[in-house]
């Protein structure tokens, strides 16, 4: 239903309102996704609007969610003759955030009634402030909208202190089990609420007062009926269950909290609440999402252009001579080392590219393990590569340097240890010990002088920056034993995830 708001008043002062059910109709299906039957029943409720108005001696709206869980929108309203909106306004159609309008969004979100609780509106008030009782419009169980009583703040709560008015003291005499928590209550800066059995609240601190007032309730809660107030829908404990709690999250006017329900047995039943402001944790967690997608884009852009580089190396091999070409093969093995880290990332998903998340090196391993196997697919030789044991979250950084240590191995592997042979096998291993992880290499090549190769940085570069990356990078220390029937190599590393 419309109300045009822009007509004039009779001899009694009343608005001359004229109803317009097609145009609250059409407001709900642009603005809402209320079914065809939810409207039907929004459009029973407009025709009472008036009489609840005369009724109430109120202003009267029916608000309706919007998509946005943020956003509701009045698709129609009465006014009464002490109206607190100018009558050059239209309503209908107006949205309203949960930041000004709480307790419309305690109806809507819970489908009960909220009632003593004040809401920022277009009404022509002192900072646009109304009084406001709200009712839910079901449909079965589903709450599709919500009737909103509002009244003009009375002069006598405009002039309320927040921090001096209303404030009522605990009744120690009548609960005198509270005495002792009241100190350590005041010490926090969480709310701490504590409720009779039927729901009366009879105890709260400083911060919980201050926290309602801040909802929107025009009162001290101390005393009221916990069920008319709760921000976070009903109790999850009860009797019985002294020794579980219950948490759960909520938000209210753009803020996220977290509430904690505890059972406590005395001399009867108490229901302690202990409500924490979490909305720094929420935007840090907001804020790493973003960051987290924008490292996973880097990731991707990084593996394209490893991807670019090698294509360029590859057709630079392919026209180079035979002492170019086995050189520019190397670099480009090493670059597939290095791409492989980012593959990995972004095939483990979105969850693990935040900062400093970690990867899983066996599926790092696996994947140089495919790589190489199809670099020598052509080859005379027929190597085969087995991947084994524990499954190890290492940081990228330290993925990336075991990523270029074991694809050195490979390659060496490749070009010296099955000389003069056509078939070869090569096992890497990985052991998550107490202190620290080990990778074991293992070929059944014919092996080779491990102190010369080692004092030869000339004549053997790969397996040189196989140790320097081990010392320097990993902080660990490769172990070399071969002989005629092949090689073992292995080197420990701390796995520190953080």
């Amino acid at each position: 239903m419309y109300f045009n708001g822009k007509s004039g008043r009779d001899s009694a002062s009343q608005f001359k309102l004229m109803i317009n059910q097609g145009e609250a109709r059409r407001l709900c299906e642009k603005n809402t996704n209320l079914s065809g039957d939810d409207i039907d029943i929004i459009m029973d409720k407009v025709l009472t609007l008036p009489t609840l108005a005369e009724k109430e001696s109120c202003d009267v709206f029916i608000d309706c969610p919007c998509p946005e869980p943020h956003l509701v929108i009045a698709v129609a309203c009465a006014y009464w003759a002490g109206t607190v909106y100018s009558p050059t306004l239209r309503t209908e159609g107006l949205f309203a955030r949960d930041a000004d309008e709480p307790a419309v969004f305690r109806t809507l979100r819970y489908g009960v009634d909220t009632n003593g609780f004040c809401g920022k509106t277009y009404a022509d008030t002192k900072n646009n402030v109304v009084y406001q009782d709200v009712k839910p419009i079901k449909n079965g169980t589903r709450t599709i909208g919500v009737l909103v009583f509002e009244r003009r703040v009375s002069e006598e709560q405009e002039a309320v202190d927040p921090e001096k008015e209303l404030y009522y003291e605990v009744d120690y005499e009548s609960y005198p089990y509270l005495k002792n928590m009241h100190w350590l209550a005041e010490c926090i800066d969480d709310a701490v609420i504590v409720l009779s059995r039927k729901g009366l609240v009879v105890f709260r601190n400083e911060a919980a007062r201050k926290l309602y007032l801040q909802f929107g309730c025009l009162r001290d809660i101390l005393y009221q009926d916990y069920t008319m107030l709760s921000m976070h829908g009903d109790l999850e404990v009860a009797p019985g269950m002294e020794h579980a709690y219950f948490q759960k999250e909520f938000s209210v006017a753009n803020r996220y909290y977290s509430v904690k329900q505890y059972c406590y047995l005395d001399t009867e039943y108490l229901y302690i609440l202990l409500i924490c402001d979490i909305t720094q944790q929420k935007q840090n967690e907001e804020k790493l999402a973003q960051k987290t997608m924008t490292i996973r884009e880097s990731h991707h852009r990084i593996k394209n252009n490893l991807q670019t580089v090698y294509s360029l190396l590859d057709m630079q091999r392919r026209r180079a001579c035979p002492e170019a070409a086995e050189a520019l093969q190397d670099a480009m093995n090493r670059i597939t080392g290095i791409a492989t880290t980012y593959d990995a990332m972004l095939r483990q998903g979105p969850e693990v590219d935040g900062i400093g998340d970690a990867v899983d090196l066996f599926m790092i391993l696996v994947l140089l393990k495919e790589n190489f196997e199809k670099l020598i697919m052509d080859s005379p030789i027929k190597i085969t590569v087995q991947v084994h044991g524990d499954r190890i979250k290492v940081m990228p950084y330290m993925a990336s340097n075991i990523s270029l240590v074991i694809n050195e191995l490979l390659q060496n592997s490749y070009k010296y240890a099955f000389q003069g042979r056509t078939e070869g096998h090569i096992c890497i291993g990985i052991a998550q010990l107490p202190l620290y992880s080990r990778i074991t290499y293992s070929d059944d090549g014919i092996g080779f002088d491990a102190n010369a190769v080692l004092g030869s940085a000339k004549d053997n570069l790969g397996l040189q920056i196989v140790n320097n990356i081990i010392r320097f990078k990993l902080k660990g220390r490769l172990d070399i034993r071969s002989n005629p029937n092949g090689t073992v190599m292995s080197f420990d590393f701390a796995v520190a995830l953080k």
